[in-house]
């Protein structure tokens, strides 16, 4: 049975240490990607800080060069000249304004402007300082931007696909005061933007335009300087020097659409920024995602990827490692401990059941030793009868009275022998069960099982306990705990040599809802170092007041346990016919 009980607590533990594991790597994986996605969102919000700080400068750059264009009034006039039907003027115009502006348009590529285009107000391309050779093209069905401008008169700016490059635009109107001459264009391709933002930030970032973009708008000549992104297969990137940051160069497109392409794919969709993380190299990268939407009608046409390394990512993985390791260590500790704490309470219950089976075998022998008292007189009678009849007989003087009065003495003695045997048969089998009886009826029973031994030992009981009170509770554990006490108390006083001087008292009170049992002896008392140890099991002194070192202990454990009581136990000094006795007194509290 204690096998089987073994083989469940096991099993309970390893189940409990599994579902706590389980609990723990819920919760810090709930921590770790609440951490993870605090630094993604960072990251989100940085790079977008830093699209926006580029951004703002290079319009800031075009908004200066503007204003320092047409405050010449050199080249107003030349813009002038450019507007006059002969088309010789403006060939001139336009030779000279290249002149004039050539090395305004170095400064400005050195700042990051990669194109300063004047435009007519039919959106005819009049001058491109980058290639001063190519002019007079309608760009109406492929520069929006150009259209709008000359149309609406306003200033616009943002991302638009050209027929060559990709770029960043920034449109102005042309007026020499209220005469409109067209429109101007500072812009700066998609690569130059991102190499601005690495160099500004240190980072490595990527642009990746929609297929269908470059398919729609680029010459077809220039397609073959695109190839497929490694991020997804709908969006297209250009081709990259031989030299670049190691971010996007040592990501192989397979490893990233093996382990992110899904995630990325549907996020993508969404056309919201968007940060992820992933391992490579024993570094970890947050890949950032930034939407870009196009001049015309502001829908996402590509994305802006930056690929930066984050040592936080790094720790926090490794905290959510250590952290499972240790909890898991101290979950293992715990429940080892509380598992010893079971392993124990089973030794103990074990000890226990073994004390209660000596404590049987202990009542036992006090039983058979109180039934010895007990027979040992009817007995002696029956024996002494039944001699005096066999000696009578074979001298042949038996007489009829004699034999009668002789056969009634046996028949009286062993109608006794069997009432005491009935009286310690329904003590020994009686049940530890709650019923109602009074308190003499169990004395009663106390006072028989005790009477031969205390007799015997040429003891004085002097009891002080009539009364009519009912009580519900468990008689025989009543019964059998007062009787180990009286016990106690036989074997104290057997060692006083004068019998006057061995004396019992024993004694009932009532006080509010309870009853107190006192009993106290002439036995001398007990030692005052041992006082504290009495009620332990196996207290195995020879101590006059300690018996066999089970009894006292069950006693305790019984009131305690099943009666709800108390017991106590100290040494006192009373007088009893003017003289002075020193000895054990026991108090039993009772609820009724």
């Amino acid at each position: 049975m204690n096998k089987v009980l073994n083989t469940t607590n096991k099993w309970a533990f390893i189940f409990a240490f599994i579902l706590i594991s389980l609990i723990i790597f819920a919760i810090t994986s709930i921590d770790k990607n609440n951490r993870i996605d605090y630094h993604l969102k960072n990251a989100t919000s940085t790079f977008s800080t830093q699209y926006k700080t580029v951004y703002n400068s290079y319009m800031n750059i075009s908004k200066a060069s503007h204003s320092i264009i047409f405050d010449s009034p050199i080249i107003t006039g030349l813009l002038i000249d450019s507007q006059s039907g002969d088309q010789i003027d403006v060939d001139g115009a336009r030779i000279n304004l290249y002149n004039l502006l050539k090395n305004k348009y170095k400064k400005l590529t050195k700042l990051g402007l990669k194109q300063l285009h004047f435009h007519t107000k039919d959106n005819k391309s009049f001058l491109r300082m980058h290639k001063p050779e190519k002019y007079g093209d309608d760009l109406s069905d492929i520069r929006y931007s150009v259209k709008y401008v000359n149309e609406n008169r306003k200033f616009i700016h943002g991302l638009e696909a050209g027929r060559i490059v990709h770029g960043f635009r920034f449109v102005y109107p042309m007026y020499n005061e209220s005469y409109y001459l067209g429109s101007v264009e500072f812009s700066i391709s998609s690569n130059a933007f991102i190499q601005s933002i690495e160099n500004a930030f240190d980072t490595d970032v990527h642009f990746i335009v929609d297929k269908k973009i470059i398919y729609s708008k680029l010459f077809e000549n220039l397609k073959s300087t695109y190839e497929e992104s490694i991020e997804s297969e709908n969006f297209l990137k250009l081709k990259e020097d031989d030299i670049h940051k190691d971010g996007i160069s040592h990501i192989q497109k397979d490893f990233l659409r093996k382990k992110l392409g899904t995630e990325i794919e549907e996020n993508i969709v969404k056309k919201e920024p968007f940060s992820i993380y992933t391992k490579h190299e024993d570094s970890y990268k947050i890949i950032t995602f930034l939407p870009l939407k196009n001049i015309k009608e502001k829908k996402v046409v590509a994305y802006l990827v930056s690929y930066a390394k984050n040592e936080n990512i790094k720790d926090i993985n490794r905290d959510f490692i250590e952290i499972n390791l240790i909890l898991m260590i101290l979950s293992i500790l715990i429940l080892y401990f509380i598992y010893l704490l079971n392993t124990n309470k089973q030794k103990l219950l074990d000890e226990q059941k073994i004390i209660s089976e000596n404590t049987k075998l202990d009542s036992m022998r006090e039983m058979i030793a109180n039934i010895a008292h007990h027979w040992r007189q009817p007995l002696s009678v029956i024996s002494t009868s039944a001699s005096g009849m066999q000696v009578q007989n074979e001298l042949g003087i038996l007489k009829e009275d004699y034999l009668d009065k002789g056969l009634i003495t046996i028949i009286s003695s062993t109608k006794r022998l069997s009432d005491t045997i009935d009286e310690f048969r329904d003590f020994m089998i009686n049940e530890n069960e709650q019923s109602q009886f009074t308190i003499n009826e169990m004395l009663e029973k106390v006072f028989i099982i005790t009477e031969s031994s205390i007799h015997n030992n040429q003891i004085n009981l002097l009891k002080d306990t009539d009364t009519n009170i009912t009580i519900n509770s468990v008689q025989n554990i009543m019964v059998e705990s007062l009787v180990k006490i009286l016990n106690n108390a036989v074997d104290a006083l057997k060692k006083v040599e004068n019998y006057e001087d061995r004396i019992i008292f024993f004694t009932l009170e009532k006080r509010k809802n309870t009853i107190i049992f006192t009993i106290k002896d002439s036995g001398g008392g007990i030692d005052e170092k041992i006082m504290d140890n009495i009620f332990e099991p196996y207290f195995t002194t020879k101590h006059q007041a300690v018996g066999t070192g089970l009894g006292l202990y069950t006693v305790k454990s019984n009131i305690s346990n099943i009666l709800n009581g108390d017991i106590s136990v100290q040494n006192t000094i009373f007088n009893h016919n003017s003289k002075k006795y020193y000895g054990a007194e026991f108090k039993i509290t009772l609820p009724l």
